[in-house]
């Protein structure tokens, strides 16, 4: 019926699976989200505790997937190191530096 994931709307469930449940009330930013779980409707809210996005630099990431397109590898995580042949870039402070 919908995908797991999307955002609730009572008019896409049938009458069935809403019957004799509440709908939790939510803060105005919050949408309620529904997904089929284990043969029933679960209806979810999103954790205050965990961030919508964990990333952070996305143009840095957008630079370094484009690196990647080009043949560069990722040799390391903690700092982010590429490498291409003898040339390495290293990421330090948010800014993509040769090492």
């Amino acid at each position: 019926m919908t995908e797991p994931g999307l955002p609730y709307d009572p008019e896409l469930l049938p009458e069935a699976a809403l019957k004799g449940r509440v709908v939790p009330t939510t803060d105005h930013n919050e949408t309620p989200r529904i997904e089929y779980v284990a043969g029933q409707w679960v209806v979810l809210k999103r954790r205050r505790d965990v961030p919508t996005e964990r990333r952070r630099l996305h143009a840095m990431r957008r630079h370094i997937d484009t690196l990647l397109e080009q043949g560069w590898s990722i040799t390391g995580r903690d700092p982010v190191r590429l490498e291409r042949r003898h040339q390495v870039k290293v990421v330090r402070g948010g800014v993509l530096v040769d090492g």
